[in-house]
C-alpha cells in the first residue's frame, strides 16, 4: 500500500485533503468507536484535482508497462480462460472481440457501470 500511495501522491499536482496525525475531530470519533467496541480507520484521502485527469492518466502511463488503457470503451463482456487470456467484447463497433494475454485485468467501470460488473463478475464465477 505504501509503494502505490507514492506512485499516486508522486503527480505534481496531488494534494492532500485529510490530515489524519494529530487531528483532534478524527481522534475524538476513534474515542467514541472504542467506546462502543469498534475500531475507526481514518481516512487518508488525497486529491489530483477533476480537471487534471488527462495529465494524471498520462503521468501514470510513466509507471505501466506493457499496458494498453482502453479509456471510454464499453465493454459487454469480459472472460477469463485458463491460460490468462481475457477475451473482451467492446460494443462498438460490432460488438467487436479483443482479445489482451495478461496475468491481471484491471476493470473500472465507474459509478455508471458499477452494478453491470457486480452482476458480471458473479455470473462468471458460477459458470466456471
Amino acid at each position: 500500500m505504501r509503494e502505490i500511495k507514492e506512485i499516486f501522491t508522486g503527480f505534481p499536482r496531488c494534494r492532500q485533503v485529510t490530515f489524519i496525525e494529530n487531528n483532534r475531530k478524527l481522534l475524538a470519533l476513534a474515542d467514541m468507536a472504542a467506546e462502543h467496541d469498534a475500531q475507526f480507520i481514518a481516512p487518508e484521502q488525497w486529491h489530483w484535482g477533476t480537471d487534471n485527469g488527462k495529465d494524471l492518466v498520462d503521468y501514470l502511463r510513466g509507471y505501466l508497462r506493457k499496458t494498453d488503457l482502453l479509456l471510454n470503451t464499453e465493454v459487454i463482456a469480459i472472460e477469463k480462460l485458463s491460460n490468462n487470456n481475457f477475451p473482451a467484447w467492446t460494443a462498438l463497433p460490432a460488438r467487436k472481440r479483443i482479445n489482451y494475454n495478461a496475468q491481471v485485468i484491471l476493470v473500472a467501470p465507474g459509478r455508471s457501470g458499477a452494478y453491470w460488473f457486480s452482476r458480471h463478475s458473479q455470473e462468471t464465477q458460477h459458470s466456471e
